[in-house]
């Protein structure tokens, strides 16, 4: 999103399109310095599975529960929404996160094992080294692909770090 000014009207039409249904995205909402198309204002990236038969799926709520969900698992699939973290620093942010992440994934039955997708949002191009150390440390060969995406802004204001994931649970 560009600018906080448009952020309650994200999260209205989030709540009329998500909440009435019966299961809710995984999400995260970030603001990136500039997107694909000069005049935009939103810009949603979906992943979407289609196949021929119903896919069971489940949602993970935040307690108290919130427009989006902690995380959406349609087995194999566990799709974990953006989480930050604790701490005065990026390091420890990520660390945190890290740790929110693993508990909500072992909730499911999985472990960082499972793990193939890790997305990194920094407010600060420089914490990529410390907060790559904290990925690095925490994650074994074979290590899930890692992105590190440069954001101006996070739901807090104290936030420096948001990460969210994909799993394949085994």
């Amino acid at each position: 999103m560009k600018g906080r000014e448009i952020w309650d009207s994200v999260g209205k039409v989030r709540q009329k399109v998500f909440v009435p249904h019966e299961t809710r995205p995984a999400s995260a909402s970030i603001f990136v310095p500039e997107f694909r198309h000069e005049d935009a204002l939103v810009e949603i990236e979906a992943t979407a599975m289609v196949r021929s038969e119903i896919i069971p799926k489940r949602g993970v709520e935040y307690d108290p529960p919130r427009a989006y969900l902690r995380a959406l698992v349609s087995e194999p699939f566990v799709f974990l929404s953006g989480t930050g973290g604790a701490g005065a620093t990026e390091e420890a942010q990520a660390e945190s996160s890290f740790e929110s992440l693993r508990a909500c994934l072992e909730s499911q039955g999985g472990s960082f094992r499972d793990m193939r997708r890790v997305a990194i949002f920094l407010k600060r191009l420089e914490a990529m080294k410390p907060v790559s150390g904290v990925f690095q440390r925490l994650f074994k060969e074979p290590r899930p692909s890692v992105e590190y995406i440069l954001a101006t802004g996070f739901a807090r204001d104290e936030m420096l770090v948001e990460i969210q994931g994909t799993a394949v649970l085994r």
